[in-house]
């Protein structure tokens, strides 16, 4: 639940814990796509968490391609993620995501959100 707590700390309790939804949905439909397992560093882990994945980094510019509008980008991305599988859940996906993320121009540390 860590997580849920994290998002609603984040994005409110009226849109955080849709934001976590979002984001389950997002990941539901790329591992569905994806053949083999999505490689992460392990958050809790202060030396593991300092590296970021091939698989994490592919992710976090999936979602800035598509909240940039950069579907190109995002296919891109996204495919890569998929191993070359069918992606179109997959972009939906991560589109209904990047709906509900405040707009960059309104965040304090862009990092956080991508």
């Amino acid at each position: 639940m860590h997580g849920l707590d994290l998002a609603e700390a984040m994005f409110g309790e009226k849109d955080g814990p849709v934001i976590a939804l979002r984001l389950l949905d997002a990941l539901r439909c790329m591992r569905f796509a994806r053949k083999s397992v999505f490689c992460f560093s392990a958050p809790t882990c202060e030396g593991c968490a300092a590296i970021v994945t091939e698989h994490e980094r592919r992710l976090m510019a999936a979602l800035r391609g598509v909240r940039l509008g950069q579907l190109g980008r995002t296919q891109t991305e996204l495919m890569m993620l998929c191993e070359g599988n069918d992606i179109t859940q997959t972009v939906g996906a991560f589109a209904r995501l990047a709906a509900l993320l405040p707009e960059f121009e309104k965040m304090q540390d862009v990092s956080a959100y991508v």
